[in-house]
């Protein structure tokens, strides 16, 4: 199993673990609820390229993004929470070897923390998913637009300067792995770096409490959740080289994990935030075995916002996709494993069947960034995928603790 696959199950699994379930804090102060906010960032990093010929560089620069996230208390002094962010970045090395450079321009992650908080001082770790863009120009022979994804921990401090205003200082070491292709011979890249950074959060307050079984017709979707569910997709994935396009149609189904939390206004507006993972059997061939591509993980972060008509909650949702591929073209004169990242909207109806329990159907519409690799001379290589999901789900209200406390 990819280490990165087994920090995305490790990022679905741990945010299921704190919720509103848990007992809540007994001190005046708390933690609790939806915070967003921005940063900046001071990020260097190590970019090792292999085109035949190894390079190493060593790009730095700085970053800047916005953040959401919540935190939800374990108990007095333990809390809990999950936070995505994405960062717009202008990190390169253009001094190690002249002429070649390769700029990481967005990166983002979705992480569990879990702290421990001394009033309003909470120090605290974190891990999870980690995703990036980068560009690189190698002198005029090639130039290459690519996806990476791998994983992210770290560790902070966070100080409130008031019930909704607080600042943290934040450190992660993010590891985007090795990920390649097979055209020119052979090109991969494996990059890894550090971020230092400053935060400013704005927290929307503490979520309404759910209703008890006593008043099942006052329901309130505030709270954590985790569950399961199962689905099809199908969709359109294209290569193109050398002046012409080959397409593919593929197709399959998938089973997996999701977990979120939901904030319920007063007024029926329901705010939520959900990862999940997916593993798949999705695949599209092309004349035989001449050519075959395969989707067999993929996953979402995304914001969801609805309206809940008592123990029913229509919403609309959007953010991060990824999936992990595995291509094989021309006879495996040409493969790629590099990841797709993109962005995902949607929409979905969510039924409660108890206070506890509820079932869900959803669509998600999948548009990928293009993979892109130009060498001079050469007509560019592009791998382009867009995908329709259908899925429907089980969740059940209350963190995976208080399943297993039973309460």
């Amino acid at each position: 199993m990819n280490i990165w696959r087994k920090a995305s199950l490790a990022l679905v699994a741990a945010a299921a673990i704190g919720g509103s379930a848990m007992a809540q804090p007994s001190s005046a102060f708390s933690w609790d609820g939806f915070y967003i906010g921005a940063h900046a960032a001071f990020v260097d990093g190590k970019h090792d390229i292999d085109v035949g010929v190894p390079f190493n560089l060593r790009p730095d620069g700085y970053a800047g993004g916005v953040q959401i996230g919540y935190w939800t208390h374990l108990s007095p002094n333990w809390v809990y929470g999950f936070e995505a962010d994405i960062s717009f970045a202008d990190v390169r090395d253009t001094t190690s070897f002249p002429g070649l450079v390769v700029n990481l321009e967005r990166f983002g992650t979705a992480r569990t923390r879990l702290g421990y908080a001394q009033g309003p001082v909470l120090v605290y770790g974190t891990g999870g998913f980690a995703w990036g863009r980068t560009s690189s120009d190698f002198a005029g022979f090639f130039t290459a637009n690519q996806s990476h994804i791998g994983w992210t921990a770290g560790a902070g401090i966070e100080v409130s300067l008031s019930p909704q205003w607080s600042v943290k200082l934040e450190y992660l070491h993010v590891d985007l792995r090795k990920h390649g292709e097979t055209l020119v011979g052979p090109f991969t890249q494996d990059l890894t770096f550090q971020t230092y950074r400053l935060g400013l959060n704005y927290r929307l307050g503490a979520p309404e409490r759910m209703q008890s079984a006593a008043a099942p017709q006052v329901y309130n979707w505030s709270g954590a959740y985790i569950g399961i569910h199962g689905g099809y997709a199908s969709g359109e994935q294209s290569m193109t080289y050398l002046g012409g396009t080959v397409p593919f149609e593929p197709k399959g189904g998938f089973g997996g994990f999701q977990s979120g939390y939901n904030w319920q206004f007063a007024s029926g507006i329901v705010l939520g935030i959900e990862s999940d993972i997916s593993f798949a059997s999705i695949k599209g061939n092309f004349i035989g075995d001449c050519c075959l591509v395969k989707i067999d993980q993929f996953g979402t972060v995304r914001l969801r916002g609805g309206y809940s008509f008592g123990n029913v909650l229509l919403y609309a949702t959007g953010g991060l996709a990824w999936a992990s591929t595995d291509n094989n073209y021309l006879f495996s004169l040409l493969t790629t494993d590099r990841p797709l990242v993109g962005w995902t909207v949607g929409a979905g109806v969510e039924y409660a069947l108890s206070p506890k329990w509820s079932v869900k159907a959803e669509y998600l519409r999948f548009q990928f960034e293009d993979n892109k690799t130009e060498y001079v001379g050469l007509t560019p290589f592009y791998e382009r995928a867009e995908y329709d999901v259908f899925r429907i789900g089980l969740n059940y209200r209350a963190s995976l603790l208080g399943l297993l406390l039973d309460r």
